[in-house]
């Protein structure tokens, strides 16, 4: 029978066990008064919020009793009480049937509803107890009601008339009333879902945009220093000969890095796809007079960069970065930048961060190298970094790297 209801019914405290149980069930455990986004078919219009839809469906065990049996042992009965509000309307639907017909009913349900995903877990069957145990009864109650307040929170199930109709046998009008509300859920979820997705789209629009806006400005003459808005990565990539190629965050080739002649082997010039030179990276152990071999166990690298001066051109020292560490699987370098600036990059064979040291004491860190493949190397540069500077430095460190494993060591 049907009633009207002004209030909710009062849940009882659960043991610490259900609390447990209740933590372990996915889904929210009540449905509450819901209120969504619509967005409209302008995406740059601003999100406005509609008047929210007054609905919950609630279960309550509001009733136990231990049933003497002549033919079996004593058992317990629960009385589950489920309400629904939908706009104005409150309903009131009551069934009252064993734990064992209850676990029936729900493995009918998972039959019938095969495709819900993550349904609520029925409370577990406990062995060698006694179910009519007061203990026991509000445990079992506790988690009924968990269990029968999410599975009236779950759409797919409000809007099926045969499981409402077979496994809870309801009267048509509550039927009609969850099959309402059911359908306002799934439809704000797919309105949601759709403002997600177009949300989603600007953000990668815009995302796209900032790429597009950095490649031009680091193809463009005179260059500026690259500072980027947010943290990217490049794949620097070994070519033949020495030669190699920057592969930007959109998977478009950024920058590129020429060897000189054989002659003068230990130069390298990081530059853009239009030809235009941003450093000059010459390695400092190089002999070139003694017929091409290197005169130092650690290589050191001098970045220069190349400028316009009244029309000459001139290169200035921009940073020295040497290999210090003896070990083979922690090297260690030191950057000394020639306006002041320390960089320590400290890591393993596989990978390589960069710390800038700030006033002597504190540091941050701004970038790492990482090698994935023999001739790849990951360089993630962090917001606020000049992308030049340190893919120069990125560079330098992938050639160490290079010359050492050719003479078998790091």
């Amino acid at each position: 029978d049907y009633q009207k209801s002004a209030q909710p019914p009062i849940y009882p405290q659960p043991t610490a066990f259900v609390q447990s149980y209740q933590q372990y069930q996915p889904g929210p455990c009540v449905a509450q008064p819901i209120s969504y986004n619509y967005l409209s078919p302008d995406p740059q219009l601003p999100i406005t919020q509609a008047p929210p839809v007054q609905q919950y469906c609630q279960a309550s065990i509001t009733k136990t009793d231990v049933v003497e049996s002549d033919n079996s042992k004593p058992y317990v009965t629960f009385t589950i009480d489920i309400e629904a509000l939908y706009e104005t309307e409150i309903l009131k639907f009551s069934m009252t049937h064993r734990f064992s017909t209850l676990l029936k009913i729900h493995n009918s349900l998972i039959t019938q509803l095969p495709f819900l995903h993550n349904p609520p877990i029925f409370p577990p069957k406990r062995i060698f107890t006694d179910e009519t145990q007061p203990d026991m009864i509000r445990e079992r109650a506790a988690l009924l009601q968990t269990y029968y307040s999410r599975i009236f929170s779950i759409p797919e199930i409000l809007i099926s008339k045969p499981v409402l109709s077979s496994c809870f046998q309801m009267d048509e009008r509550l039927i009609n009333n969850l099959n309402s509300m059911g359908a306002t859920i799934i439809r704000d979820r797919n309105e949601q879902a759709r403002v997600e997705g177009l949300r989603r789209a600007i953000k990668e629009r815009e995302h796209q945009t900032m790429l597009e806006n950095l490649y031009v400005q680091s193809q463009t003459h005179p260059i500026q220093p690259l500072i980027l808005p947010i943290t990217m990565r490049f794949t620097l990539r070994e070519m033949s000969l020495g030669d190699a190629e920057i592969i930007g965050p959109d998977d478009r080739r950024w920058f590129k890095i020429d060897r000189q002649s054989i002659e003068r082997y230990g130069k390298f010039i990081f530059e853009n796809q239009r030809g235009t030179p941003l450093y000059i990276m010459q390695n400092l152990s190089w002999n070139k007079d003694g017929g091409g071999s290197f005169v130092g166990a650690h290589d050191a690298y001098i970045i220069v960069k190349p400028f316009t001066r009244n029309r000459t051109q001139c290169l200035e020292n921009v940073a020295e970065i040497v290999k210090e560490s003896q070990f083979l699987d922690d090297p260690v370098f030191l950057i000394r930048c020639f306006n002041g600036r320390m960089i320590r990059a400290q890591g393993t064979s596989a990978q390589v961060v960069f710390t800038e040291v700030v006033n002597g004491h504190s540091s941050f860190v701004t970038a790492q190298v990482s090698r994935v493949r023999r001739s790849d190397f990951v360089i993630t540069i962090n917001s606020g970094v000049d992308a030049f500077l340190y893919l120069a430095f990125g560079a330098c460190l992938e050639k160490m790297w290079l010359s050492h494993h050719r003479r078998g060591g790091w």
